[in-house]
């Protein structure tokens, strides 16, 4: 039995906001963007090495919302990860 566990970072908005996602790929200098079928352009990092990019920039300014439960989450994951 095979099985893999992958990460993902996405952001995901309307495409007339494209130019947001654009900011926000150049500042993390990593990641893809792409235009999906829905009219949303989305912003995704998958590679746990550039992951550590995103871990890097939330732990030095934390989410104030329920959302940093989700953070906390996926840091957790991010780690096991990395310790295979």
């Amino acid at each position: 039995m095979n099985f893999w566990i992958e990460l993902h970072f996405k952001i995901k908005l309307h495409n007339k906001d494209r130019k947001l996602v654009e900011k926000i790929q150049n500042y993390f200098g990593v990641g893809t963007i792409s235009e999906l079928l829905d009219g949303s352009t989305q912003y995704q990092v998958c590679s746990i090495k550039y992951l550590s990019i995103i871990i890097d920039h939330f732990d030095k300014y934390p989410l104030i919302t329920q959302k940093r439960a989700d953070y906390l989450l996926f840091k957790k994951a991010f780690e096991i990860i990395q310790r295979k």
